[in-house]
């Protein structure tokens, strides 16, 4: 009998030991797809850093241009105003030469005397 309750032990002991061995297995690969979740996570979250960094640079850098564009459009109408001062003066130069005293004062450069 006490072979038999032996037997019974052992084969009981060893039906245990299998069921821990896959409940360790069941645990172990849930581990594992947790792991590969959080891994997958902070990627992501690098990943949309990388992104909100490089927009941000991105929209400095533009933000520079626009201003620097802004400064040199500025210059280029300063130039532009003087030249067609000084293009309406030539275009009546012909006149000035016989009678200046044909043009009107809107005619004339501003910085001349009226």
């Amino acid at each position: 009998m006490t072979e038999i309750q032996t037997a019974y032990e052992t084969e009981r002991k060893e039906r245990e030991n299998e069921i821990l061995k896959r409940d360790n297995k069941i645990k172990d690969l849930d581990l594992e797809r947790k792991r590969g979740q959080t891994n997958l996570l902070l990627i992501v979250a690098i990943l949309v850093a990388i992104v909100a960094v490089a927009l941000l640079n991105s929209n400095r850098i533009k933000s520079r241009t626009n201003q620097a564009l802004a400064q040199a459009n500025q210059a280029v109408n300063a130039q532009k105003a003087a030249l067609d001062e000084a293009t309406a003066y030539w275009t009546h130069w012909p006149e000035l030469t016989t009678s200046p005293a044909c043009l009107t004062a809107s005619q004339l450069p501003s910085h001349w005397p009226n």
